[in-house]
């Protein structure tokens, strides 16, 4: 729907400070990953770029500002990334059961620039919570 498009781009980091530069991401993938583990990054990212037409993920050679996809397991388990670009080297931690095609998509988005819908400043104009659907703790 013409939806679609303009849904996307509210969810897209606004502050042009944060935005990679020509939408080219220089990215460097752990040597800690296995080979079924880096294909696993490489799908996610042709994902990305197939979906978008536009974001490019490039190898880092000298850039300072690149995302560096890491099992990082020195920090504990955890998997994230930051929204949109950071500077200087920013992990996107990706460990365990969340390297799947799934998870890397949706963490490299974070990378990329893209939040999460409920959070964005205008989501309750487009949410509502059914509290009676919503069972009690127990």
């Amino acid at each position: 729907t013409n939806e679609q498009p303009k849904a996307a781009i509210r969810s897209v980091e606004p502050y042009a400070y944060r935005r990679w530069p020509y939408a080219r991401i220089p990215y460097l993938v752990s040597s800690d990953y296995t080979p079924n583990e880096r294909a696993v990054v490489a799908k996610a990212i042709s994902n990305i770029e197939t979906a978008t037409n536009c974001v490019k993920f490039v190898p880092r050679t000298i850039e300072q500002d690149y995302i560096y996809i890491t099992p990082d397991y020195e920090r504990g388990y955890a998997c994230y990334s930051n929204v949109g670009r950071m500077g200087g080297q920013q992990l996107v931690k990706m460990q365990g059961d969340c390297v799947r095609e799934s998870a890397m998509t949706h963490e490299l988005l974070h990378a990329v620039g893209f939040g999460h819908e409920n959070q964005r400043p205008d989501a309750t104009q487009y949410i509502t919570i059914n509290y009676q659907n919503i069972r009690p703790v127990s």
